[in-house]
């Protein structure tokens, strides 16, 4: 059987911090890598992480703030130069961005013609599955960008274009279900699809490690892995630990850059 592991080339949430990157996951699948969200500066964690840009075969992004989305551009351009990279590149955004990513791409000098390799760029939704031979994945929305246009009037009025969904991943990798929620806006959104947990990659950036650790305390989740770290929460894995284990949380680690976790 193939190895498979993931490696956490970013853990920060929006900002950015001196030892976290924004978030970014490469999913290794053997001969094949999936990348889950594409926070900056991806390229060079892939590189400095020894990891082979050619093997990407998809990328799958929760949602377009700028710390999931920014590393594409600067990947792909990584790809056509440094890789000389041929094989086609599967690129998933939500539905609602597809147009929007095609623009931005084309607005760096990222278009067909001077790619070298077919790039599809790809709509998912609730109602779309992905699967090939390695695995397969299902989308989840939540409100977490929703949440902000509620709380934000003017926002909501003005920009009614930038409203676009934000999803969590729900992976099947043969015996082994991973979930990673992308960005929340409460962890009572995993209770649609927690069940059966075995690997958690969890967000702790928009809600309390004590709201987080008590929704846990009630679930099956047979590893955790805490990522996407408020600035506040930085270097203080001993005092989240120590949370965790007051609300009866256990097989739970704290992820930093670079950290490979097999399955």
């Amino acid at each position: 059987m193939k190895n498979r592991s993931c490696c956490l080339l970013g853990t920060a949430s929006g900002i950015p911090t001196k030892t976290r990157n924004n978030v970014s996951i490469v999913l290794d699948a053997g001969d094949d890598y999936y990348l889950l969200d594409a926070g900056e500066p991806c390229a060079a964690s892939m590189l400095r992480n020894g990891l082979d840009y050619n093997k990407v075969k998809a990328i799958f992004i929760s949602h377009l703030d700028a710390d999931h989305f920014a590393g594409v551009p600067m990947l792909i351009k990584s790809m056509i130069l440094w890789a000389r990279r041929r094989t086609p590149l599967k690129l998933f955004v939500p539905r609602r961005a597809v147009s929007d990513v095609r623009r931005c791409l084309a607005m760096m000098y990222l278009v067909d013609e001077a790619l070298g390799f077919r790039l599809g760029i790809l709509p998912l939704s609730e109602e779309f599955e992905y699967r090939d031979d390695n695995l397969s994945m299902t989308f989840h929305g939540n409100r977490h960008i929703k949440n902000r246009f509620c709380r934000n009037p003017a926002l909501r009025d003005k920009y009614p274009e930038l409203q676009k969904e934000s999803f969590s991943f729900c992976l099947n990798l043969k015996n082994r279900k991973i979930v990673y929620t992308g960005d929340l806006a409460r962890p009572e959104e995993m209770e649609a699809f927690i069940g059966g947990t075995d690997v958690l990659l969890s967000e702790l950036a928009h809600f309390t490690p004590e709201a987080f650790f008590q929704y846990l305390s009630a679930q099956n989740v047979k590893r955790i892995i805490c990522l996407h770290f408020h600035p506040d929460w930085d270097d203080r894995e001993t005092e989240l630990l120590g949370l965790a284990e007051k609300y009866g949380v256990k097989n739970i680690a704290m992820g930093r850059d670079g950290l490979r976790i097999n399955f």
